[in-house]
């Protein structure tokens, strides 16, 4: 009995080690900032938080929300709540969605986010008249027999938290009459594979009748939802951020509809533009320029869906183009007929076939940019949402390699003391690393400021450590893309495969960006016992190589103007979109030069090869800096854009 109960005990113990040992090796975490708001109220300190219109709207209503975001769109919504992305989603209806998470309309977590469920994001409409609609230019009365029906997608967690069941999302009505809101449905939280297992879906569909013409059948009408979310009960503030995402598509309210009337006339694209390249986001021109064509996709993959019961015949084409918008290269595919989603599910242009890309990007030097449009034209004229019918990737070439898209939706870290963390990159020639850059989210008070070592290795196995940074602290860089950049002592030669990564103090977790819709996560490696283990988390970790020639420049507020070159531009301000640069003084390889193009508050407008017109008219009004990099001497001037 003895041995058997000790047998016992020592496999429990064992079972407990072993458990606690695969649960704190590697956590991904909810993120405490919203970057893409914070960086957008900071570009526009006008953005108004609540927008009340003048004048009621008409029916119908709808909202797909396949716009740029981050706020929600003010001529249909009257607060600015939940974040407007194309990021957070896991196979939409459409491309764009409304997420509901527990960061306010700052892009902060709530000031007053609890362990326990609490009042977190809404999304108010407009105030709607539901007294009349508008048939041509008259103006008839709303009757139960219009058959009034509000509809909308939903979806728990996407790429983000799972819900709990406390953490609910809310529909609710206006009554004028007694200024109340008055509950029409709720959905309790769950994770996305439960969800799809109930409903064979990852988005479910709910269709109300509003059919109670004493409450609702007024000039004041309005509709919200909001959402419920709490904060994990963590004594590590590093590991806890935002959690209980839900989504939100295609909200839809207008008569003639019956319970049955699921269905759209909408061709759209499901899922964003993405990188032409075959591995990366971004890479260095030099390392490109190598072997162009063995750098890109042999097709591109741009998912698109049928949200009608007929079949829709139309044209899928895309177009590349340089910073001039002189067009590159453009693929027509000609004319196809798309099912039904309902029968075929989601499409590729052709059913079963991937757009070829069969292009290389021309033979350039330095940073520049090009934009890649996806475009779909329906044939028939009835298809009701033109902006979903369009998609754009931004490819741009620098003096890194990314994985990423730059945009994090959740914190990467690891649990065990001397952790280490490793990214694997393949050069195409011998260069020189000179940087890394490194996005670190921000956690409850400063948590993750630790100590930490920038390694860079040859290879894992066997481990072949090249360079060890000294013991450096997390920044929180408010700069240009939000990357901090830690140079290298000593500028390390690579050759072929290399790999760069963190080393770790402490057991609390660096929460270092990670971008959920790219996938480097092939090429992520960790150690916490003395093994090296793929990550088990798909996704990017933001942590770039900077490579190349030495680096002078750090950001725009530490720029020194080299003496030696003159820099005017003209007209200033500029009003017709055409920017005039002269470059005089010493100037040597101007043909190697390169633009830059910042906000006031630092972040990078454009990026482009020198040359004496620049395009501007993608920019807002107010006031940038223009920077000219040449043989490693910087000139910069400011200019404005007036409106």
């Amino acid at each position: 009995m003895y041995d058997f109960m000790s047998k016992k005990l020592l496999f429990f113990l064992f079972f407990i080690i072993i458990t606690q040992i695969l649960l704190s090796q590697e956590v991904l975490t909810g993120i405490q900032e919203n970057v893409t708001i914070i960086n957008t109220l900071k570009e526009n300190s006008s953005v108004n938080p609540k927008v009340k219109n003048n004048s009621p709207l008409f029916l119908p209503f709808k909202d797909d929300f396949s716009y740029k975001g981050p706020f929600p769109c003010d001529s249909l919504w009257e607060d600015r709540y939940v974040f407007c992305n194309s990021t957070y989603q896991a196979f939409p209806p459409t491309t764009g969605v409304a997420t509901f998470d527990a960061i306010n309309d700052s892009g902060r977590i709530y000031s007053h986010a609890l362990p326990l469920s609490f009042y977190a994001d809404y999304l108010t409409s407009q105030t709607i008249r539901l007294d009349s609609f508008k048939v041509g230019s008259n103006i008839v009365s709303l009757k139960k027999s219009d058959s009034l029906f509000f509809s909308f997608f939903y979806q728990p967690q996407g790429i983000g938290d799972a819900p709990e069941t406390d953490d609910s999302l809310v529909l609710e009505f206006y009554t004028v009459t007694d200024s109340t809101w008055r509950h029409i449905w709720s959905a309790e939280g769950t994770d996305l594979q439960n969800f799809f297992n109930l409903n064979n879906s990852y988005f479910k569909q709910v269709i109300i009748p509003v059919n109670d013409s004493i409450l609702y059948y007024n000039k004041n009408f309005k509709f919200r939802f909001y959402n419920y979310a709490s904060i994990g009960n963590n004594n590590l503030p590093g590991w806890s951020g935002n959690v209980d995402q839900w989504n939100i598509d295609y909200v839809y309210l207008n008569i003639g509809r019956s319970s049955s009337d699921t269905l759209y006339r909408d061709i759209t694209f499901v899922n964003n533009a993405t990188s032409l390249l075959k591995d990366f986001q971004s890479m260095p021109w030099e390392q490109y320029n190598v072997s162009l064509s063995a750098n890109m996709l042999a097709e591109t993959d741009m998912t698109i869906s049928n949200l009608s019961d007929i079949t829709y015949n139309y044209q899928y084409l895309y177009k590349i183009q340089d910073t001039l918008s002189n067009i590159l290269h453009q693929y027509d595919g000609g004319f196809f007929n798309l099912m039904p989603f309902y029968q075929n599910g989601y499409q590729n242009y052709i059913p079963h076939c991937k757009p070829p890309v069969n292009f290389a990007f021309p033979s350039l030097s330095g940073f520049t940019d090009f934009t890649v449009t996806h475009i779909l034209n329906p044939s028939a004229p009835l298809d009701i949402s033109k902006q979903n019918d369009t998609s754009r990737f931004i490819q741009r070439f620098r003096n890194y390699y990314a994985y990423d898209d730059g945009t994090p939706e959740a914190g990467y870290g690891l649990s065990i003391v001397n952790g280490k963390a490793a990214y694997k990159f393949t050069l195409n020639k011998t260069d020189t690393l000179r940087a890394v850059d490194i996005f670190f989210n921000r956690t409850f008070d400063n948590s993750n400021v630790q100590y930490f070592n920038i390694m860079v290795w040859s290879s894992l196995n066997p481990e072949n450590v090249i360079y060890e940074s000294p013991l450096i602290k997390p920044v929180f860089a408010d700069g240009i893309n939000n990357f901090y950049t830690y140079f290298i002592n000593e500028p390390v030669i690579l050759n072929g495969t290399f790999y760069i990564g963190f080393k770790q103090s402490n057991a609390n977790n660096l929460n270092i960006g990670y971008d959920r819709n790219t996938r480097g996560d092939y090429n992520l490696f960790y150690n916490v016992d003395g093994n090296w283990y793929n990550t088990m988390y798909k996704g990017s970790l933001m942590m770039r190589p900077v490579l190349g020639k030495k680096i002078y420049y750090t950001g725009i507020n530490t720029l020194n103007n080299d003496k030696t070159l003159n820099l005017s531009v003209y007209p200033n301000p500029v009003y017709n979109g055409i920017l005039n640069i002269n470059l005089s003084g010493a100037v040597d390889n101007v043909e190697d030069a390169t633009i830059k193009i910042f906000s006031v508050y630092a972040k990078e407008e454009i990026c482009r090869k020198y040359s004496e017109i620049i395009d501007v008219s993608s920019l807002s009004p107010g006031i940038y800096f223009i920077s000219i990099y040449n043989n490693n001497a910087v000139v910069t001037k400011k200019f404005i854009v007036g409106k």
